[in-house]
This record gives structure tokens, sequence and C-alpha cells, in this order.
């Protein structure tokens, strides 16, 4: 998996306006677990992979837009939140820098 962005999919439709949130951890902290909660709050089908195991599930940065959550806000009506699963520090297969690297060229390209 070194130095393989392939499957770090930019988010496509990206605004100007748009809050992005990566959600950031160690290996098993419960990163995807989080997201899956919070989209079962608002209603949102997608589910993320979450792992059973000792190594790690989250391999490429996922992304989900979450909208119409941010209307009784002012300032930041209409806005889309967009939440960015990200592989954990600490993983079995990658260094943090490098996943420092991606997420950071994740953000970049998006």
């Amino acid at each position: 998996m070194p130095g393989n962005y392939s499957a770090d999919t930019a988010l496509t439709d990206a605004r100007e306006t748009d809050i992005v949130i990566p959600i950031m951890g160690t290996t098993g902290a419960g990163k995807s677990s989080f997201i899956n909660s919070l989209l079962r709050q608002v209603g949102n089908r997608r589910r993320f992979e979450v792992g059973s195991a000792l190594a790690s599930c989250t391999n490429h940065l996922e992304s989900v837009v979450i909208e119409g959550q941010t209307n009784n806000w002012k300032r930041i009506r209409g806005h889309r939140i967009v939440i960015v699963d990200t592989p954990g520090f600490d993983d079995t297969y990658t260094g943090d820098y490098e996943t420092l690297q991606r997420i950071a060229r994740w953000l970049e390209e998006s």
C-alpha cells in the first residue's frame, strides 16, 4: 500500500461552502463506528465498513455528504457537511507520515 493513493477518491462535487470534517485517530478507536452512528442519527442509509479484528479495516479515505443539518444556524445555513473516514494512525499497513500525506492530498484534491 505505501505510495498507492489511487483508492483515495477525492470529493468530485466539492463546494467552497462545504464544512469538511476528517475523522482521525488511532486504528481501532471507533472512527467508522462513530460515522455510522452519526449517519443513523441523520437518517442516511449509507454505512462504512467496521473492522472486528486487530488489523486495520479502513485502508482508504472515503467521504459522505450530509445535507440539511445546518439550516438552524444563520452563518452556515445551507452548507453541506462532509465527513471523511480516514485510515488510522498506528495502522497495520501504513506509517503515520504517509497517512497524514494521504489526508492532506485528499483535502487538496477535493
